[in-house]
């Protein structure tokens, strides 16, 4: 197994180690397995690509990250002690989990309320939703039975699940709890680890024991207070020697805290100043574009004048080239008219001109007649008279 602790600030990982305050650890593992993880102070972002790996464990952590990305295709199972020595819950995040067939959760002693964890851990059960066999201790077990109405109302996420399993079984599961699970795994079987029992001796045994132990005791009596005194007083040093060392370290701890503070301080002053110095060119150029954009709208604006204005000239001509053509069409009408009326004068003039060419005719024929009436009664011979044209 990989032990690993978050050591750099650029996200490398090195075996064991001195936690150290990093803000974004990102690393990608290839060709581990099995990997045993430990979260320090100040983590806020982790992400974690591990191709071939089946086995995650995640325990003895001070500060959870804020999110903890993994990636693990090929993850079957996962042990995890999901609250923090500071009673921050694990924030867990996968992607593609579809192997996952074992995850066993346990939760430490806190300080806070154990039904304020509901929310968040049946988040974290739906996210581990195709596990085939789930392990948890007893305080989840709590943590469940504080809020029942939490599950009566939440839909149980496990579609898969097959064995549910208590570990520490001093505390017998609600019904209601029971019933959440089987909601969707009717199948699921249930498994809780009892105490051990107690071995009992026989009362001869027992009794036979009890004189040694006591003849025992009464020859090592005197010795045995002088040593209790000097393992107390040498448990004493030691603890004088481990408090004084925790305090050193909570001291450095602090001094490190108030150092990374300052330091997230003077980002966040340059952050805001790089904000302000990018809002005053985004108004410059907004400032700029607002000009150019005027430009070009006052350039349109005059091409499209000019191009009324010919438009303009274009109809003036039309109208012009119009009102000439009307006074042609009506100066012909005119003169169409004028000619038809001069056309009837001369067809009347034609109809009387015929008229007195037809009178004459008659004449001429009646004349004609009387010759020839006065020809053959003078027997003079006839003269030939020439006849008036038609």
């Amino acid at each position: 197994m990989k032990h690993l602790l978050t050591n750099h600030r650029n996200g490398s990982m090195a075996p064991f180690g001195v936690y150290k305050y990093v803000t974004y650890v990102h690393f990608s593992i290839c060709e581990f397995s099995e990997i045993k993880l430990y979260f320090g102070y100040c983590i806020t972002i982790q992400h974690m690509c591990a191709p071939k790996l089946c086995n995650l464990t995640i325990t003895d952590n001070f500060a959870f990250p804020k999110v903890f990305n993994v990636v693990a295709p090929q993850l079957k199972n996962l042990t995890a002690s999901v609250v923090d020595e500071l009673s921050n819950f694990l924030q867990l995040s996968f992607e593609d989990l579809d192997s996952l067939e074992k995850v066993n959760l346990s939760m430490q002693r806190t300080h806070r309320k154990e039904q304020t964890y509901a929310p968040v851990l049946l988040d974290l059960f739906q996210k581990l939703s195709c596990v085939k066999l789930l392990i948890l201790d007893e305080r989840i077990i709590k943590v469940l039975s504080a809020r029942l109405d939490l599950l009566s109302v939440e839909p149980c996420s496990f579609n898969n699940l097959k064995c549910l399993k208590q570990k520490d079984g001093t505390y017998e599961m609600l019904t209601q709890v029971r019933n959440y699970f089987l909601e969707s795994s009717p199948n699921v079987t249930f498994i809780m680890d009892l105490p051990p029992v107690p071995h009992k001796r026989l009362r001869q045994e027992a009794e036979n024991d009890t004189m040694s132990n006591t003849l025992d005791n009464e020859k090592q009596q005197t010795k045995t207070v002088d040593e209790e005194k000097r393992m107390l007083e040498a448990k004493i040093f030691k603890q004088d020697q481990l408090i004084a060392k925790k305090k050193a370290m909570l001291e450095a701890m602090e001094v490190q805290c108030e150092k990374r503070m300052l330091e997230a301080m003077e980002v966040q002053c340059e952050k805001r100043m790089l904000e302000a110095k990018i809002q005053v060119q985004d108004k410059v150029i907004a400032q700029q574009n607002l000009l150019h954009e005027n430009a070009m709208l006052e350039e349109k604006l005059q091409m499209q004048d000019k191009v009324i204005e010919e438009q303009k000239a274009m109809l003036e001509t039309l109208k012009l080239q119009n009102e000439k053509k009307v006074l042609e069409t009506l100066k012909l009408q005119n003169e169409k008219k004028m000619f038809e009326e001069k056309l009837l004068g001369q067809d009347k003039i034609i109809a009387q001109q015929k008229a007195m060419l037809d009178a004459m005719k008659l004449q001429h024929e009646k004349i004609e007649t009387e010759l020839g009436n006065i020809d053959s009664c003078l027997d003079v011979p006839t003269v030939a008279v020439p006849t008036l044209p038609s």
